[in-house]
């Protein structure tokens, strides 16, 4: 008998990932993140009310070891929140354009202890089932994209194919988790005709879709996953020296690949780009922020505020002293400048012990399972990507439920993998919790409470992110500045606003702006140098301003 908390935890577990991916709400400022993390928040916390409601039945011995790095995690996380001295609202909801703050680790670590708890082939299945349709989606989307049928004119200086990630490398990069999952049906020695032609299309339009976007990261994780995959497949199919032999061609590939993305050996014309440069100085910058403050970081997705104090004096005249990064570009640094070492030490421990279950279920399993066997590749493909690029929500909810998932199967089918397909169902000894068929109210009630105190965290931000656009859209002096009052105020918003002000000569209304924003936030370095540069203001303010810029960008060679 299947326990309730079973079945509509699955649903959010699988609906979750789907509609944080696909969302947007074009009547907010930031239309991407925003209703991504509205949603992101809302599935979390459903899940997390189910397993609260069922505490008492789950078996948590299991996962003693998850449990204490999770509880860890998040203390470290709020300690950073409080401690590092960065601004508490926009540490809670993150940085405009990325939003991952506070709040969205909470909600990604609470998917992947929830997957944990209800992980099965079951629910291995649903996730794959629901990875290949939000991928088609995507697909299709992207393909209209191409075609410049889209209804909707995004504002972006990157290829037209952004999907429903706002940016053509995130695009990319999905679809290729999505293809690397179809690949493994394809691949599979089990899959009847159709399925396997279902497949090669799916595959064939995915590698349309990213050679639309001309991101090389869908290109290099397409390649890492078909790989892993093809190397599972002959190591189960009793063609080991095959898989030898492909293991050693893919290790030369890669590294000369690695020497021509560094600028050497003969492929450095190939995959040589400026960006890989830029993208080391953005790692260093980040480095610098975890070492001068290694126990708290510098605040909760802050690395925007710090870019400049940070970076090297090569960095600095490099691009010029006006081009600046609001992300490391790898996860990891992001999350050690942010939270402090113990933050990156217990994320990477998290890692190793999903790799760790990957391995084990794999040695454990007789025969190719594409449905495990996809999701774990995806999963190695995820976090190649979180290494070389920003986090984005709907990549990173896809990323943290495998990774959940993972750890669960191996766990809660211990004594029961290793048969003759990933159908296997465990005994009863294996089983997560105790059947019970009373618990649906409680269920339904914890969920409504869950819905209700996630609206009152998320829906303050979505309100004013959709005011503020109004505001902007009205072009009325008032509103513009009533709405940026609003909890929680975003420092961009009030600089947006301030050149809104000063482009439609509104001089007065923009210094005013500017003095309540650098007396707000007086570590973003734009507002002193916007008002700086404003005209009709004091040449004692001025004075102050440049003196702000110099102690905010230190190594700027025009700042004397």
């Amino acid at each position: 008998m299947k326990n309730p908390s079973s079945t509509i935890a699955e649903k959010y577990l699988v609906l979750t990932p789907l509609a944080v991916t696909i969302i947007f709400l074009p009547i907010t400022f930031d239309p991407i993140n925003i209703p991504k993390l509205a949603f992101l928040t809302f599935g979390s916390f459903a899940s997390l009310a189910i397993v609260i409601s069922q505490i008492r039945h789950f078996d948590w011995k299991k996962f003693e070891l998850l449990i204490i790095l999770v509880v860890v995690f998040l203390i470290q996380l709020f300690l950073s929140f409080f401690v590092s001295g960065a601004g508490y609202a926009s540490q809670f909801y993150g940085w405009q354009g990325r939003s991952s703050g506070l709040l969205a680790y909470f909600d990604l670590i609470g998917l992947l202890l929830v997957s944990a708890v209800f992980s099965s082939n079951e629910l291995i299945q649903k996730l794959t089932k629901s990875i290949l349709f939000t991928g088609l989606i995507s697909i299709a989307y992207g393909l209209i994209q191409y075609m410049n049928l889209d209804p909707l004119k995004w504002v972006n200086s990157y290829s037209p194919v952004i999907g429903f990630l706002g940016n053509p490398d995130f695009q990319s990069s999905f679809v290729a988790f999505s293809a690397i999952v179809a690949f493994a049906f394809f691949i599979s020695s089990g899959v009847g005709r159709l399925k396997r032609l279902l497949s090669f299309i799916y595959l064939l339009l995915a590698f349309i879709m990213i050679i639309g976007t001309k991101a090389l990261q869908g290109i290099v994780l397409l390649a890492l996953g078909f790989i892993l995959l093809l190397i599972i497949f002959l190591s189960k199919n009793h063609k080991k020296f095959a898989a030898k032999v492909l293991i050693a061609n893919s290790l030369i590939i890669a590294y000369f690949g690695v020497l021509g993305a560094l600028n050497k050996g003969p492929l450095a014309g190939l995959l040589f780009k400026d960006s890989v440069i830029y993208r080391g100085d953005y790692w260093n910058a980040g480095w610098q922020m975890t070492i001068s403050h290694p126990f708290f970081g510098i605040g909760i997705d802050n690395y925007g505020s710090w870019y400049r104090r940070a970076r090297s004096l090569e960095a600095t005249i490099r691009r010029g002293p006006d081009m600046v990064a609001d992300a490391s570009h790898n996860v990891l640094l992001d999350l050690s400048s942010g939270g402090g070492a113990l933050l990156i030490l217990i994320y990477i421990v998290i890692q190793i012990l999903t790799l760790r279950s990957i391995v084990k279920v794999i040695m454990r399993k007789k025969e190719f399972d594409p449905y495990f066997n996809g999701i774990a590749v995806a999963w190695i493909a995820y976090q190649v990507q979180s290494i070389i690029s920003i986090n984005n929500l709907g990549l990173a909810v896809w990323g943290w439920i495998f990774s959940g998932c993972l750890i669960g199967y191996e766990i809660n089918t211990r004594n029961s993998v290793g048969n003759k397909n990933s159908r296997t169902k465990g005994n009863s000894k294996n089983r997560i919790f105790k059947p019970r068929t009373q618990s649906e109210p409680i269920i339904l009630v914890s969920i409504f409470l869950a819905f209700l105190s996630s609206g009152v965290l998320i829906l303050p931000l979505v309100s004013s992110s959709a005011i503020f656009k109004s505001a902007i859209i009205t072009a009325d002096s008032k509103q513009i500045e009533t709405a940026l009052a609003r909890f929680p105020e975003v420092p961009q918003n009030y600089l947006y606003a301030a050149h809104f002000f000063q482009v439609n000569s509104l001089d007065d209304e923009a210094i005013n702006i500017l003095k309540i924003a650098t007396a707000k936030f007086p570590d973003y370095y734009d507002f002193w140098a916007t008002l700086a540069k404003s005209p009709g203001i004091s040449d004692e303010i001025q004075t102050q301003a440049k003196a702000q810029m110099k102690r905010l960008d230190p190594l700027n060679p025009n700042l004397k």
